[in-house]
C-alpha cells in the first residue's frame, strides 16, 4: 500500500468519525476530526463541508467565514455551502458578500422565501436599491401566498422604511394566521423596535377601527391579560420615542426618517395632531425645494427632490408627473415608463400621460407594448396626428426592431418581434426575407449546440425555431434528442410526431423514439401499440421485444395490485 492509500484511508476514517460525531453534537472532537480530514485531502469538499458545519452549529461566526471561503472557492456551487456562507456574512455584517452568497442560493432554490428576502435586504444594505427591488418582486411573486410570505414581506417593507406597505403586510399576516402575527409583534417589542411596534398596534391589540369584537382579529384574542397590558406600555414607549425621534431627524434635517416615523405614529394612532402637522410640514418643505430646482433649471435636484416625495407619499400624483416629466427630459425611458403608468392607473383620462407612456415604451425599444399603447391614445383622443402617424408607421419600426434584435443576437426576442410584425404586413417581402433569416440563424445556433452536446441551449431556442420553421425536420429532429437527453420526454414526443409527418421515411426511427419515451415515462397503454407496430415490421427487433417484456410485467403488475386492492381479506381468524 502506497503513501497516497495510507492519506486516503485515513482521511476516510476521519471524515466518518467527525459525522458521527457532528451528530452526537460533540462539536469539539467532530472539528478535530473534520481538520484531520482536511489536512489528508485538502481539495475534498466533505471536510470542508463538515467544519462549516461545526462553526455554524457552535456560532463561530470567524471559523464559519474562513471555511466557507475556501468551501466557495473549491465549490462555487455547492448550495449548502453558500448558505452558510450566506449567514456568516449576515452575522459579520458583510453585506456585499453575503448578497453575493444569497444570490446563489437564490438562484439554485427560486421558489425559497427566505433566500428571496435575504438577498433584497443584504442588496438594500450594500446600496444596490435596484437589486434589492428585484428580488423583492420576486418574493411577492411567490406562490401560493403563504403567511411567511407576508411576514417577509412587511419585514422587507419596514427594513426599506415603507411603513404604509408594511402595515399592510402584517395586517395580512394577522388576518391568515394570527399566532404568526402576535408572536411578531411580540419580537419587535423585544427588539423594542419602534416602528414595527407602532405599525402592527392597531391590528394586534385593537382590531380594525368600527368592527365589533366578532369581526376584529382573532389575534387579540390570543394575548393574556397582563400581557395585553405589557404590550400596551410597549406601544406607548414606542410612541413616544417616535415622537422625540422625528422631531430630532427633522432639525438635523433628515426628513424622509423624520416622514416614516411620523407615518408610523399615525398608524398607531390616526388622530395625532402633531403627526399629521409633521407629515404636512415635510412635504410641504419638499415641495418648495422641488419647485425652487424647477425654476432654476437645476434638473438633477428637481429630479431628486420629487423622487423623495414620490417615495413618501405614492398618492401625490402630481408629484409623479413632475418625476415623469423630468425622466422624460432626462432620457430615461426605462424609469419613466413605470413613473407614467403609476399616473396612467390613477388616471385613465389624461391624456398626457397616455402620450408620454406611449412614447416612453417606443423609446425604451417595446414596440409591442408602444403599439397597444398608442391604441388607447387613439381611443381616447381620435383627433391625436402623433398616434395616428405612430401606428402608420408601425410596420417599418417593428422591422427595425426587428433587425436590432438580430444584429444584437437575441434571435428569441427577434422571433416574438416578427410574429406581431406579421400581424400588420403579412405580404411584406422585406419581413418576409427578415423571418427566413432569422429562423437560418437560429437553425444554425441549434447545429453548433448539438455538436458541443449543449442540449440546454438547443431546448432553450427551440420554441422560436419551429416557430418560424415548422416544417423542417432537422428542427424537429435536434428538438426530439435534446428532450430525449434532457428527459423531457413531454417535449420529445410531439418533436418526433412532427418528424414522422414530415418525413415518412423517417418513421421507423420515430416509431422507436416515441416508444422509448412512452416506455420511461411510464406510459404503458400507449407505448403498447407502437411497439405492436415496430415487431410487426422486425420481429426480431431486440430492444422492442425488451420493452414488449417490460410492458406486459408491469401490466401483470397492476393487474395484481388492482385485484389485491378489490379482493376482500380472508379473515386471519
Amino acid at each position: 500500500m502506497g503513501i497516497m492509500d495510507l492519506l486516503s484511508t485515513r482521511a476516510e476514517g476521519a471524515l466518518c468519525a467527525g459525522q458521527r460525531l457532528l451528530h452526537e453534537q460533540s462539536y469539539r472532537e467532530a472539528e478535530a476530526a473534520f481538520v484531520l480530514a482536511h489536512t489528508a485531502e485538502p481539495r475534498a469538499e466533505a471536510p470542508l463541508l463538515g467544519l462549516c458545519r461545526v462553526s455554524y452549529a457552535t456560532r463561530n461566526w470567524r471559523d464559519l467565514d474562513r471555511w466557507t471561503r475556501r468551501l466557495v472557492a473549491l465549490a462555487p456551487s455547492n448550495l449548502e455551502g453558500q448558505l452558510l456562507r450566506a449567514r456568516a456574512c449576515n452575522a459579520e455584517r458583510q453585506w456585499p458578500a453575503a448578497a453575493a452568497a444569497w444570490a446563489v442560493v437564490a438562484q439554485g432554490r427560486p421558489d425559497w422565501p427566505e433566500a428571496q428576502f435575504q438577498l433584497a435586504r443584504a442588496r438594500f444594505r450594500s446600496g444596490d436599491v435596484a437589486g434589492a427591488d428585484e428580488a423583492g418582486s420576486r418574493l411577492a411573486g411567490l406562490s401560493p401566498r403563504t403567511p411567511l410570505n407576508a411576514d417577509l414581506l412587511g419585514q422587507l417593507a419596514l427594513e426599506r422604511g415603507q411603513c404604509e406597505a408594511a402595515a399592510s403586510f402584517f395586517k395580512a399576516l394577522a388576518k391568515e394566521d394570527p399566532a404568526a402575527g402576535r408572536r411578531r409583534f411580540e419580537a419587535m417589542c423585544q427588539a423594542r423596535h419602534h416602528r414595527g411596534i407602532a405599525i402592527m398596534a392597531r391590528t394586534v391589540l385593537e382590531g380594525e377601527p368600527g368592527t365589533d369584537a366578532g369581526r376584529a382579529p382573532a389575534i387579540q384574542h390570543g394575548l393574556q391579560e397582563g400581557l395585553q397590558e405589557a404590550l400596551q406600555e410597549a406601544l406607548q414607549e414606542a410612541l413616544q420615542a417616535l415622537a422625540a425621534r422625528a422631531v430630532a431627524q427633522e432639525r438635523n434635517g433628515h426628513l424622509d426618517e423624520a416622514f416614516q416615523d411620523h407615518t408610523a405614529i399615525l398608524l398607531a394612532d390616526p388622530d395625532d395632531v402633531s403627526a399629521q402637522r409633521g407629515r404636512t410640514r415635510i412635504r410641504r418643505i419638499l415641495q418648495i425645494a422641488a419647485q425652487d430646482a424647477l425654476r432654476s433649471e437645476d434638473w438633477n435636484a428637481a429630479l431628486g427632490a420629487f423622487r423623495r416625495l414620490v417615495q413618501l407619499d405614492g398618492s401625490d400624483l402630481d408629484s409623479h408627473i413632475q418625476l415623469g416629466r423630468l425622466l422624460m427630459r432626462q432620457r430615461d425611458w426605462a424609469s419613466a415608463v413605470p413613473a407614467w403608468q403609476t399616473v396612467v392607473a390613477a388616471s385613465p383620462q389624461l391624456v398626457e400621460a397616455q402620450i408620454q407612456l406611449a412614447r416612453a415604451l417606443d423609446r425604451s425599444d417595446s414596440p409591442g407594448a408602444a403599439l397597444s399603447q398608442w391604441h388607447r391614445v387613439l381611443a381616447l383622443s381620435p383627433d391625436n396626428a402623433e398616434a395616428r402617424e405612430m401606428l402608420e408607421q408601425a410596420p417599418r419600426r417593428m422591422l427595425d426592431h426587428v433587425r436590432r434584435l438580430v444584429d444584437a443576437g437575441d434571435l428569441t426576442q427577434a422571433v416574438q418581434a416578427l410574429k406581431l410584425a406579421q400581424t400588420f404586413a403579412p405580404d411584406d417581402p422585406d419581413l418576409i426575407r427578415r423571418t427566413d433569416h432569422v429562423g437560418r440563424r437560429l437553425l444554425q445556433a441549434m447545429r453548433a449546440a448539438f455538436k458541443a452536446s449543449d442540449w440546454d441551449a438547443i431546448l432553450a431556442i427551440s420554441a422560436a425555431t419551429r416557430a418560424l420553421r415548422p416544417d423542417d425536420a432537422e428542427v424537429h429532429l435536434l428538438t426530439g434528442r435534446a428532450a430525449m437527453a434532457r428527459r423531457q420526454y413531454d417535449l420529445a414526443i410531439p418533436a418526433w410526431n412532427a418528424l414522422a409527418a414530415i418525413d415518412p421515411a423517417r418513421g421507423p426511427m420515430c416509431r422507436l423514439q416515441l416508444a422509448r419515451c412512452y416506455v420511461r415515462s411510464g406510459r404503458f397503454p400507449e407505448a403498447g401499440p407502437i411497439i405492436g407496430a415496430i415487431l410487426a415490421e422486425t420481429p426480431d427487433h431486440v430492444e422492442a421485444q425488451a420493452m414488449r417484456s417490460q410492458f406486459l410485467a408491469t401490466g401483470r403488475d397492476n393487474h395484481a395490485d388492482a385485484r389485491m386492492r378489490t379482493e376482500p381479506r380472508a379473515n386471519p381468524t
